[in-house]
């Protein structure tokens, strides 16, 4: 039988064994190492979401924005900067092929239309996946 060791609600640690190691073990079926355990039931971590790509092509950018319902705003706020800031930002969105995530361009839309780290990783993620 399997037996484990919870810490902070998570097996720790695994056993082979006829009987508990000790009081602490408790038996764990299937459970593996990083499985969650709330007093009754083991069940596993949920799973890691896919890699950020560093970078998306302009078009994916684009559909990925519409798509959430964005693009409009983004583009207003594109039109809406100023100075040589402005004038790199247009450049970078009209001519660019590529966007990366790590662009400042991505940051100051992403300050604008109130997006976090984890939301403009999604857009991300979201943007390599179409075709």
């Amino acid at each position: 039988m399997n037996f484990a060791i919870i810490e902070s609600g998570k097996v720790a640690n695994l056993a082979v064994a006829d009987e508990p190691l000790a009081e602490n073990w408790i038996e764990a079926g299937a459970a593996q190492i990083g499985w969650h355990y709330d007093g009754e039931n083991f069940t596993p971590p949920p799973p890691e979401p896919d890699p950020v790509p560093d970078a998306v092509s302009m078009r994916q950018a684009r559909l990925a924005l519409s798509r959430n319902g964005l693009l409009a705003d983004a583009e207003a706020a594109i039109a809406g900067m100023t100075g040589p800031e402005g004038d790199e930002a247009r450049i970078e969105w009209e001519y660019a092929t590529e966007l990366r995530r790590d662009h400042p361009l991505v940051a100051a839309l992403g300050q604008t239309l109130g997006l976090d780290d984890a939301a403009k990783d999604d857009l991300f993620r979201q943007a390599a996946q179409i075709l």
